[in-house]
């Protein structure tokens, strides 16, 4: 039976899988020397699951094997991955599930763990703030999704302080890069635009399949540059992610987003959703 997520056990309770083995979480011990804790030296993934399976698992673990190439670390190989997901869902007897996998330098070797949690909830529209920092589109680690996740977690600070959903950054050119856990979207003179790569943003799954279904179903669709001030004047606009799917924004810095009923935006949202039940890995 599946667990009811309105009463989540406490998270020591939870059982992980810790390098070779599913144990409680209160039993996982890390080393003060490893590498993840000392130098950020890591990557992370995070999937949701549906039905008790994993999603866009496969676009998940090419992300994840390329941060690995760059950051020098190793996977085990998909169909493991997968195996040991499934297995952490069952073992919490989780349905609906936030999935996280981490790979860390460790101490003596690579540490993986994997866990699963409740998902979180979201509100239907998102206020939006702009971090006062920038991002560099040209530093090492663009693109990858890494434990090094400073300047993530300063944004989120700020973001709660504000009492908004998400804090987006512009990058040193001036251009607009990501949230701090989001790809984002803007509907401009009839056309759907994202940044592209080059701007310095992650390769987000639900961007990728957002661009995709766009294409299929012929809306206008490019990956291009635009400003932060772009955003603000657009014609709708909206922020994906893993857990978020496609959440429209509702303003950003305070200035009101148009959310037009039967736009780009709902269009796009009921194709996702038409997609997530007709394939689990798309």
């Amino acid at each position: 039976m599946a667990r009811d997520s309105s009463t989540p056990s406490p998270l020591h309770d939870r059982i992980v899988f810790c390098n070779g083995k599913l144990v409680p979480a209160s039993e996982v011990r890390i080393s003060p020397f490893d590498a993840g804790i000392e130098t950020g030296h890591g990557i992370f993934e995070t999937l949701k699951a549906i039905d008790g399976e994993p999603f866009a698992t496969t676009r998940h673990f090419y992300r994840l094997a390329h941060a690995a190439k760059i950051m020098r670390l190793t996977t085990p190989d998909e169909a493991e991955l997968n195996r040991i997901m499934k297995s952490v869902l069952d073992a919490n007897e989780l349905k609906s599930a936030r999935v996280r996998l981490t790979i860390t330098g460790g101490k003596d070797g690579q540490l993986l763990i994997i866990s699963a949690l409740e998902p979180p909830t979201y509100t239907p529209h998102a206020t939006v703030i702009t971090a006062p920092f920038t991002r560099n589109e040209n530093g090492a680690l663009v693109n990858l999704k890494t434990t090094s996740y400073g300047e993530n977690v300063v944004a989120q600070k700020l973001m709660a302080e504000a009492g908004a959903d998400e804090a987006i950054f512009a990058n040193t050119a001036g251009n607009l890069c990501e949230g701090s856990r989001t790809n984002v979207f803007a509907v401009i003179g009839g056309k759907l635009i994202t940044p592209p790569f080059e701007a310095g943003c992650l390769p987000g799954v639900t961007r990728a399949l957002t661009i995709k279904l766009a294409h299929e179903n012929k809306i206008k669709c490019a990956e291009q540059d635009f400003t932060i001030t772009n955003l603000k004047g657009a014609d709708e606009a909206f922020l994906t992610s893993t857990l978020r799917d496609i959440q429209p924004i509702e303003s950003v810095d305070g200035q009101e987003v148009p959310r037009p009923e039967d736009g780009v935006t709902d269009r796009l949202k009921t194709l996702f959703s038409e997609m997530v039940a007709a394939d689990k890995n798309p």
